[in-house]
């Protein structure tokens, strides 16, 4: 009983902003020194330009030095300002592609909580039961909790599933605790669902054993399976004003090589090359998704100056089809 309590807990507190200051001191104390700094040269040169400026109009002298004899305790407050604004700026970065109107985006949040269709990958059998394997920290199960609370609902939800994937031949079938059958599917099979008003794109990541414990932690599960998941879209899904797309293999999955920032540049440039070989795109925006916990374990900037990058100098031009994006 006391681990869903701490999780619940622990949601709550990321959300927090006692959770915000706590991760920018312990975490980007670099951050917080460089953003002080900033806001205290912009606005010691903004208030010392408009006093000097009152001084000039009005013929006097005390707007400056009003603020020459404040001077220390004016600096105090401008790094506190500047402060403040790190805690509420929002972690998104959002780039357009070069030659093209598509956008991506970086941004910390709760897929969960995303408009638009979603991405979220789960085991090769595609269980749906908690009892059978399925985490309840993971997206998916995190996504369940949410919309599919209840058997009626789970029951439904296992019914689109199973439908999406009538047309895919299974490698085999295995007994998964004791308590049912599964078919096994290939890695980077997908299952296309209607649910709860949007599309859902299920991705089948990393094979279970019959115990439901992931058995198969291999890095090139990730890169294969988000390649097959562009086709697939781009084959067999819909035009999206909208995706969304979770750090896949870096949490319940157990890749110990899937960091968060192999995965965020594996999603990029793979993305890249699926929209210049093939010469059309899948949706207007595609929203990386970071879990507000996971952006302890990645450099931002360095990510958000990836990404830039990559949307700056990709090709998409006819003449550079079929070639790799530098």
């Amino acid at each position: 009983m006391l681990r869903p309590v701490r999780f619940i807990m622990g949601r709550l507190f990321m959300k927090s902003l006692l959770y915000r200051i706590f991760y920018m001191f312990t975490k980007r104390p670099a951050i917080i020194v460089q953003s002080a700094l900033g806001w205290l040269t912009k606005l010691v040169g903004g208030f010392f330009t408009g006093a000097t400026i009152l001084d000039v109009v009005f013929h006097s002298t005390k707007c400056t030095t009003f603020f020459s004899d404040h001077f220390l305790s004016e600096c105090v407050i401008f790094c506190l300002f500047g402060m403040v604004i790190v805690f509420f700026r929002e972690r998104k970065c959002t780039c357009v592609v070069k030659g093209s109107d598509v956008k991506i985006s970086l941004q910390v949040g709760n897929i969960v909580k995303e408009k638009g269709a979603i991405i979220f990958s789960t085991n090769t059998c595609f269980i749906t039961r908690l009892d059978h394997g399925l985490s309840q920290y993971s997206v998916q199960g995190v996504y369940q909790e949410a919309f599919c609370n209840g058997n009626e609902k789970l029951s439904e939800f296992e019914g689109l599933l199973e439908d999406s994937l009538k047309e895919v031949k299974p490698i085999k079938r295995i007994k998964i605790k004791k308590k049912a059958n599964y078919n096994v599917y290939g890695v980077g099979t997908v299952a296309k669902v209607l649910h709860n008003g949007r599309h859902v794109y299920i991705l089948g990541l990393d094979n279970v054993n019959e115990h439901g414990t992931t058995c198969s932690r291999d890095i090139n599960n990730v890169y294969k399976s988000i390649n097959r998941l562009w086709l697939f879209i781009g084959e067999k899904g819909h035009m999206e004003p909208e995706l969304s797309i979770p750090l896949i293999g870096t949490g319940q999955a157990g890749i110990a090589e899937a960091t968060r920032e192999k995965v965020i540049q594996a999603i990029i440039d793979q993305y890249l090359a699926y929209v210049q070989s093939e010469g059309s795109k899948i949706t207007d925006h595609l929203k990386i998704i970071i879990y507000p916990p996971d952006i302890s374990k990645i450099d931002w900037e360095k990510m958000v100056d990836y990404l830039r990058y990559k949307c700056s100098f990709a090709k998409l031009d006819k003449e550079y089809i079929g070639t790799e994006i530098p």
